[in-house]
């Protein structure tokens, strides 16, 4: 019987058990029945309680009759209870066997990694052994032939010695003739020595001249410096007064524009002047003629 069913069954039974209390309990309160002194109500509801009680107890036992599977498991309870536990714990074993498995696993996949790693050494070094086990066994044989022809170049050698040693003879002849000419050479070298020595002398004394000539080439080149830097101050102010120069002169020019404008506005003043006296003179002559004429308009009158 599944979960859903099971929980159907127990809505349905409870569903029963209150409305069979409830119709007890009215059917009670309507005969007005009293237990142990009770009133009616108080022994209505004492009537619907043991009808509950009495409904779900049958209830539950044709639970039990019913379902026979329930029926156990409820009875034996406390024995799964205690199997359960024993299953727990056996299992809790099996985990802690299973995770020591694992680590014996792990670590022989890793000892086993390593010898094959170790295997995989040895082959290459075997294969490197046989590699230069040939190689020597090569150079053995290129050993031997380089013996042979070393023993031939011996035997060359050995001819080249004798030649050699007669060439050295001859050479040790020539040896003490050339011994003669380097006593020779070396009496001609001492008289070089002392021009030599001589000459040194003179080298120094024109050394020493050279020093004071440059000593002197110094204060002369000091001298050079400091005359040129006051070559330098010299044109520095003669650049400074070009340019004052140059501003005078521009101000010259612009003296000469204002002066040309005041004697052209001077002259044209002098026209001006000119003009009125010429109109003064002929308002003179003309108060001239009018005085005239009032003096003859007096006479007149």
């Amino acid at each position: 019987m599944t979960f859903w069913a099971l929980l159907i069954l127990i809505l349905l039974l409870s569903a029963l058990v209150a409305y069979l209390g409830d119709r007890v309990a009215k059917w009670a309160g309507k005969r007005h029945y009293r237990l142990f002194g009770l009133r009616p109500r108080q022994t209505a509801t004492l009537v619907a309680v043991f009808t509950g009680v009495g409904i779900a107890l049958f209830s539950y036992l044709g639970f039990l009759l019913v379902f026979q599977e329930a029926r156990e498991v409820i009875l034996e309870a406390q024995a799964i209870r205690a199997e359960r536990d024993q299953l727990r714990r056996e299992r809790q074993v099996l985990l802690e066997a299973k995770a020591a498995m694992e680590a014996e696993a792990s670590r022989a996949l890793a000892e086993l990694n390593a010898l094959r790693e170790e295997r995989k050494t040895l082959v290459q070094a075997l294969e490197q052994a046989g590699a230069v086990k040939k190689r020597l066994e090569e150079e053995a044989e290129a050993l031997a032939s380089q013996l042979k022809a070393l023993e031939g170049e011996q035997e060359t050698l050995a001819k080249k010695r004798a030649a050699l040693e007669a060439e050295r003879q001859a050479l040790a002849r020539l040896l003490e003739e050339r011994s003669r000419e380097l006593a020779d050479k070396t009496a001609e070298l001492s008289a070089k020595a002392r021009e030599l020595k001589a000459l040194e002398e003179r080298l120094t004394a024109l050394q020493e001249a050279v020093r004071r000539a440059e000593a002197e080439k110094a204060r002369f080149s000091e001298e050079r410096r400091r005359l040129q830097g006051e070559v330098l101050q010299a044109l520095a102010r003669l650049e400074e007064a070009r340019r004052q120069r140059q501003a005078l002169a521009q101000e010259v020019e612009a003296l000469k524009l204002s002066l040309s404008r005041a004697r052209e506005e001077l002259r044209q003043t002098e026209e001006r002047v000119r003009n009125l006296l010429v109109q003064a003179e002929v308002l003179q002559g003309e108060r001239s003629q009018l005085a005239q004429s009032l003096l003859r308009l007096s006479q007149g009158l």
